[in-house]
């Protein structure tokens, strides 16, 4: 697997005002795809965001993965593919909004950009 060219710089938990506990991952959404060439695309019809960018997981995301290679992890600042409707919506202390979720619901690391 290729190493992405450039890695997004992430704030760190102390700045985001979020201490991660059990399993969960904190993850930046994409913006909705909200035209296609000329055509606008209304709020009511867009897509749910299924991808983002890993900011940062609990100490104990993905620990019960016994033997696997703990490189193959996402890092911060990393793409990831993730669940439609996986966990929850907050704002942190920098007014941004993140998805916090379980490790189980980020299904893959993307090496492409958006």
């Amino acid at each position: 697997m290729k190493e992405p060219s450039g890695l997004a710089k992430v704030p760190d938990q102390k700045e985001l005002g979020i201490r991660l506990l059990d399993y969960k991952v904190l993850v930046e959404l994409d913006e909705p795809i909200s035209r296609i060439g000329s055509i606008i695309i209304p709020e009511a019809h867009r897509e749910d965001v299924t991808t983002g960018t890993f900011i940062a997981a609990s100490p104990l995301a993905w620990d019960y993965l016994d033997g696997m290679d703990k490189r193959k992890l996402p890092k911060p600042g990393e793409r990831v593919f993730c669940t439609k409707y996986a966990g929850r919506n907050v704002t942190a202390k920098n007014g941004k909004e993140y998805r916090l979720m379980n490790d189980k619901d980020v299904f893959a690391i993307l090496d492409f950009p958006r």
